[in-house]
């Protein structure tokens, strides 16, 4: 249902949606992210949330229009995304908190069995992965240990793709913000929105690209424009004579 959701926005965002990436990602996050995040964090903890994954992975591939060759992770920093996992991370233990601080109805019974099932033995496992112990994030309060749980889970799965995609480029305000790359805002033209995309990483088709995979030394890689300059990215986009309009 999900992956139905998403194709209907990937219409939406190609014909009505003006090709608006901010507005396609909000869509994504109220639609799309809450069918995969229904129900999904009382699996079993051996689940495999590669199929979750692989919808939002796919979608994003598809608005930002990037090759193959561009990690998951690239585009994750890039759109302010988290992966699935990670949400389901929080929705998890943030069921669990709840649990333990609203008792009411039959919970104080339960929380008195010292029977552990799957799902909460794995939630006390991401608690310690996470580097809390359930004593300590229960006696800080629902509100503060939900707004704590969800900010070292941003922390860290920010952390984990830049780790993963060294040459992401980022103000160094900005570098650990989760939140959409500003360019998406303000650049709305699809050609010149596109292009940017490609440059930051590293994918614009240009000699200096083309001649990573030939071999061709550096000073070899020319524009064919009049210039005759190295045709490096800021060759496109400042001086190439054919690229001017863009």
């Amino acid at each position: 249902c999900g992956g139905e959701i998403s194709k209907n926005i990937l219409k939406f965002y190609y014909s009505r949606g003006g090709r608006y990436i901010p507005a396609a990602l909000k869509l994504f996050k109220a639609k799309t992210l809450a069918q995969l995040l229904y129900g999904s964090f009382l699996g079993p903890p051996a689940l495999s949330f590669l199929p979750l994954e692989r919808v939002q992975s796919s979608f994003l591939r598809t608005i930002l229009q990037v090759p193959k060759c561009v990690p998951n992770s690239w585009i994750r920093l890039e759109t302010g995304m988290l992966r699935v996992e990670a949400r389901i991370y929080i929705i998890s233990i943030t069921k669990w908190l709840v649990g333990h601080t609203n008792l009411q109805g039959l919970l104080p019974l339960m929380l008195q069995d010292h029977f552990q099932s799957s799902w909460h033995k794995a939630v006390l496992k991401s608690l310690k992965m996470l580097g809390f112990s359930p004593q300590a994030i229960l006696a800080l309060g629902l509100d503060q240990a939900k707004s704590l749980i969800k900010q070292r889970v941003n922390d860290v799965e920010r952390q984990m793709d830049i780790a993963k995609s060294p040459d992401f480029n980022s103000s160094d305000i900005n570098r650990y913000s989760v939140s959409p790359a500003a360019y998406f805002y303000f650049l709305e033209v699809n050609n010149t929105r596109r292009a940017f995309t490609l440059a930051r990483s590293s994918t614009l088709p240009s000699a200096v690209l083309e001649g990573r995979f030939k071999a061709t030394p550096y000073h070899l890689r020319l524009c064919s424009c009049p210039l005759g300059e190295i045709d490096s990215t800021e060759h496109i986009f400042f001086n190439c004579l054919y690229h001017i309009k863009v």
